[in-house]
């Protein structure tokens, strides 16, 4: 299946120029192609795209879109409706800047939530048919003549396995918003890392390119007139431009096999084993470490500790998060090698705070704390 399209981006020139820096030009190119396959990937689907003759006016990059799709479960017209979904996101998300809202976001994670959920039954069930098909054909074929079938429970191959949708779907990109207004549906791409990492990029380079005023950006349909050019202006490209590449930290319950504790004063990193490779981390449990450098916690081989761990990340480049450190801020447990669990007072209260956020607060489960 193929389908032809043309995208485009159009720098307005100082003075009615029609040339600019070629470097520029082709930072920029790469960014927001980059950025439009990527939108096309979270849809399932792959572009091409053939670079085509400009057109008049400041200077103009042209491409001819190309969608190389082998999906035959997909009709002509819903798989139309996604591309076209595609380009018309992929224009919306250069030309507003990202707005997140935490009542969106809560509702897009409940949506994935159930979207699992309910990939989960799917495969409950054909586990149950495959069953009930065995016993019907152990209850009424010989046993001479009964096919094999394969085993409900035996592992399933990749291919096998009921498809879990990613985090943008695309009936979720091309219904309406039910909140008023149409940004709901370029929620998780307009606040994707990547997305803002290639967009903040292209915009810095026009921002030190200063015969670039605007930046407007449209697609053509197929045989179709063009559609509204949407025009960022010059004093809007700085709030595309991310302040700081730091991500918010990943916080996880972990534990991590003590390698090398540090039982002197000054900011030296532990070493531990965590997730089958070695890491440095810093110990900000300030009653945990001063219990250390007391000697009243002392460590032996094979001595572990649970703790809440923090994974610092920042962008990279090309929007991918990178761990740039790790940080234990509450220790919870200590691990000895023999298996002994000693819970530390620290991790005592975070059980007895869990319980209650959880409502199971007993009658006396505040003495120990």
């Amino acid at each position: 299946m193929e389908n032809a399209a043309r995208l485009e981006a159009h720098y307005y020139l100082k003075d009615g120029a029609h040339s600019m820096d070629a470097f520029i030009r082709n930072r920029c190119e790469a960014e927001f192609l980059a950025t439009v396959s990527y939108v096309a990937q979270r849809l399932g689907a792959e572009l091409q795209f053939e670079a085509s003759v400009s057109a008049d006016g400041g200077f103009r990059d042209i491409w001819r879109v190309l969608v190389h799709k082998d999906n035959r479960a997909l009709s002509v017209p819903a798989f139309t409706a996604i591309f076209c979904a595609i380009l018309d996101i992929s224009v919306h998300i250069w030309s507003a800047a990202p707005k997140p809202n935490p009542e969106l976001e809560r509702q897009q994670l409940e949506i994935n939530r159930l979207a699992i959920e309910h990939s989960k039954i799917e495969n409950l069930r054909s586990e149950l048919e495959v069953k009930k098909l065995q016993r019907e054909l152990s209850a009424n074929t010989p046993k001479t003549s009964r096919p094999s079938l394969p085993d409900a429970t035996a592992k399933k191959s990749p291919a096998s396995l009921v498809y879990v949708p990613p985090l943008v779907q695309p009936e979720q990109l091309l219904s309406p918003n039910p909140y008023g207004g149409d940004n709901f549906k370029h929620l998780s791409l307009q606040t994707d890392p990547k997305v803002n990492r290639r967009r903040s990029n292209f915009y810095r380079q026009l921002i030190s390119y200063s015969a670039v005023t605007a930046a407007g950006f449209r697609w053509f349909p197929e045989d179709g007139p063009a559609l509204d050019e949407q025009i960022v202006h010059r004093a809007d490209f700085s709030s595309f431009v991310l302040q700081s590449d730091k991500l918010a930290p990943d916080v996880t319950d972990a534990v991590i096999e003590i390698v090398a504790p540090v039982i002197t004063h000054g900011n030296i990193q532990w070493k531990g084993r965590w997730n089958d490779q070695v890491i440095s981390f810093i110990m900000d449990d300030k009653t945990y470490k001063d219990e250390v450098l007391h000697s009243q916690v002392s460590f032996q081989h094979g001595d572990s500790i649970r703790c809440v761990l923090e994974s610092e990340r920042k962008l990279d480049e090309f929007g991918n998060a990178k761990v740039t450190g790790y940080r234990v801020t509450t220790v919870l447990d200590k691990i000895e090698g023999s298996g002994e669990i000693r819970e530390t007072p620290q991790g005592r209260k975070k059980r007895f705070e869990k319980k209650r956020a959880n409502g199971q607060f007993g009658l006396f489960d505040g003495e120990n704390v």
